[in-house]
């Protein structure tokens, strides 16, 4: 199923709108073309069916004639036997008359028979051949040849069977036209009485007749006779004063029901009714006064009056057929007029449907050669032609800025969303533009405090291994002038030893003074030396100090930068908090050296004053050598004073030894710490030039768009 509705998508692919559209008028209209084949072909079914109704009256009309002409024909005929009156002027007439009505039906047999398949030819292969009307007339004009005198009941028997040859041939024609199944009930009422009943009455009158004319001849009383003549009576009342009448008030009744209401219909046939009723009552009287009386109602006036009744069934026949003739023309007019709407209806919704599938076609194409057009002006950067290409679809085809809630075409929506997309685009554009060259900006900005901070780290790598070098000197003389106090720690034992030896050690005792004295000039210029260089480090300290506040600073300033470069700021970020975090860290460690420096000139300091007052005092005991003699157990008992504050001059110098390990494992940490910074400079400088590059080629897609004004 998946695959068939592929190919099928790949084959209407190859198809323009208007084809497409032109398929699905060509689907529906098929169908639609073949219910209207559907309908027209009813419909003249319909006008082919009243037509040969109309055929059929045709043919009835002279066939009625001649079946009324016959029978008085017959009438006359029998009257001129009865009576003394002579007919022979009447049947000439007759004849005369009966004759051109054969040449007519024949005439309407050649024009309208083939119509109703009742023409010579096609009754020539039917087994009612015999009642063709040439072969009627041939009959007919036997008839007329019977020489006078011949007996009656011969002649009856001839005039019955062309009678009977006319009316079989009036119910042929009515089958062949379709008359006898009629559709319509206002038409059908008419077509039984003009096809059934009238005929039947015309019988019956002129049976009765016959029989009343027989009975006028016999003077014996016929049991039988009577009794038909009764028979007959009683049927032609029915028939002309109930059923008659009754069929043509139903045909009144329906006939509105059926196309338009005929006024003719009531206003002829309901006054010809009555006369027909009112005619064949009177002759009715006459004959119920022969069954009541049984008193003849004399020949002449008998035939009279079956002669007039026999005219107005005639003129009340043609009438009727007049009239079935009428409906048959109404409905004929309808069923053209049928014909008519349908083929307009159909014609103007073809061309509805073309005009339709025209306009919606050119509906679909216009806009959407609009889009294509303002994308391809899209696809070659010019924004401004796209919006050149919208502005002329607007004017042209009065599109509004905004979308109303009646708006329900989706392809002009999508031309509003293409609209509203360049529009966008072109803000966007130029957002994009500004913000390019707000990060290059930025980035310039970022690399000059890049290059400045590399420089800081140098400078700041470069001061760290000066106080790297004078750390490592402080720890060098600070190891030497524990040595040295160690030894003035063993010379002042010694000294209280050779004290405790008396006078014979007092050169010894001078000697050993002016080389302590010395000694204590030595150690109190390298400790004023320590002190003024734990004061340059104290200076290195401080600039450390201002370069990691410094660096912190232009860590913040290097986030805020990153946060304004979003994503391609993020590894701009890291390398920002991780400068930070140095500087945090070289900041605490060199608050933590200061303070070691500071500990340590307070003991130089401290050291300093008591080898000066050491110095003093030596000198003081060298000038008055000569009194050491004297004063020898003094000396002994301040030498044992001096042994311990050198023990603790020596557990100080311990400490300031330690204190500058302290420095110079500090001072490693922070070289270590500058050379880390500088190969996060080196990356986040790498990253810098990486986002440059970024903005390059963002501003060089950018270029490519062409904006107007």
């Amino acid at each position: 199923m998946e695959k068939l509705k592929l190919k099928i998508n790949l084959l209407l692919r190859r198809l323009t709108v208007m084809n497409k559209l032109s398929l699905i008028g060509l689907v529906l209209g098929v169908p639609l073309t073949i219910l209207l084949v559907i309908s027209l072909n009813n419909l003249m079914e319909g006008v082919d069916f009243a037509e040969k109704e109309q055929s059929g009256i045709k043919y009835i009309r002279p066939l009625s004639v001649l079946k009324v002409q016959i029978l008085k024909h017959k009438s006359f005929t029998f009257a001129a036997g009865a009576a003394k009156t002579d007919f022979q002027k009447s049947l000439t007439e007759l004849n005369a008359q009966i004759k051109e009505e054969f040449d007519v039906l024949i005439a309407l047999s050649e024009e309208e028979g083939e119509q109703i398949q009742l023409d010579e030819k096609t009754l020539s292969q039917m087994e009612e051949y015999d009642l063709s009307p040439r072969t009627l007339l041939s009959k007919w004009e036997k008839l007329v040849t019977v020489q006078k005198g011949q007996h009656s009941s011969l002649s009856d028997q001839d005039y019955n069977k062309i009678i009977a040859d006319i009316s079989k041939l009036t119910k042929l024609v009515g089958i062949k036209s379709n008359l006898i199944l009629d559709p319509e009930g206002d038409s059908y009422y008419l077509m039984d009485v003009a096809l059934l009943r009238m005929p039947k009455v015309q019988e019956l009158l002129t049976s009765a007749f016959t029989l009343a004319i027989e009975d006028e001849q016999d003077s014996v009383f016929n049991y039988d006779r009577m009794a038909e003549i009764i028979y007959l009576n009683r049927t032609l009342r029915e028939a002309v004063l109930e059923d008659i009448p009754g069929s043509i008030n139903s045909s009144i009744e329906q006939d509105p029901k059926f196309h338009d209401k005929s006024e003719s219909l009531s206003k002829t046939l309901i006054p010809l009714v009555e006369r027909y009723r009112t005619g064949i009552g009177s002759l009715i009287e006459v004959f119920e006064n022969i069954i009541r009386n049984n008193k003849p109602a004399g020949v002449e006036e008998l035939t009279r009056k079956t002669e007039e009744q026999l005219n107005e069934s005639l003129l009340f026949w043609n009438a009727t057929l007049t009239e079935l003739e009428i409906l048959i023309d109404t409905r004929i007019n309808y069923f053209y007029a049928n014909i008519f709407i349908t083929l307009f209806v159909a014609i103007a919704a073809f061309v509805f449907a073309f005009v339709f599938i025209f306009l919606t076609a050119r509906g679909i194409m216009n806009p959407v050669r609009g889009v294509a057009a303002i994308a391809n002006n899209l696809s070659a950067g010019d924004i401004k032609a796209a919006k050149e290409e919208i502005a002329v679809i607007q004017e042209k085809f009065v599109i509004p800025s905004g979308r109303t809630s009646k708006d329900r075409d989706e392809i002009w929506n999508l031309f509003r969303a293409v609209r509203s997309t360049i529009y966008d685009l072109e803000t966007l554009l130029g957002e994009v533009s500004k913000a390019g060259i707000a990060v290059t900006s930025s980035v310039t900005q970022i690399t000059s405090s890049v290059q400045s901070l590399n420089a800081a780290i140098n400078e700041q790598a470069a001061s760290t291994a000066e106080v790297n070098a004078t750390g490592k000197e402080i720890y060098s003389s600070s190891i030497h002038l524990s040595r040295t106090v160690e030894e003035v720690s063993d010379k002042s034992g010694k000294t209280l030893i050779l004290a405790d030896k008396g006078a014979a050690g007092l050169a010894e005792i001078t000697t050993s003074m002016s080389s302590l004295e010395s000694g204590s000039k030595d150690i109190s210029e390298k400790l004023k030396l320590l002190y003024h260089k734990t004061g340059n480090i104290t200076n290195v300290i401080t600039t450390i100090t201002k370069i990691a506040t410094q660096t912190n600073l232009l860590s913040l300033n290097a986030s805020i930068e990153a946060e304004k470069a979003g994503e391609y700021g993020t590894g701009f970020s890291v390398v920002a908090a991780e400068i930070k975090r140095l500087a945090e860290e070289t900041a605490l460690a060199a608050l933590e050296i200061e303070e070691m420096i500071h500990e340590m000139q307070q003991a130089v300091k401290e050291g300093v004053i008591g080898v000066e007052t050491y110095a003093g005092t030596t000198r003081s005991s060298a000038g008055r050598i000569s009194g050491i003699a004297e004063s020898i157990n003094e000396i002994i008992l301040y030498t044992k004073d001096v042994l311990p504050s050198f023990e603790v001059v020596s557990s100080q110098m311990q400490m300031q030894t330690d204190g500058a390990e302290q420095i110079s494992d500090a001072m490693n940490e922070l070289n270590a710490g500058a050379v880390h910074t500088r190969e996060s400079i080196s990356e986040f400088s790498e990253i810098t030039g990486r986002l440059e590059g970024a903005v390059k080629s963002l501003r060089d897609v950018v270029s490519k768009f062409r904006f107007g004004g």
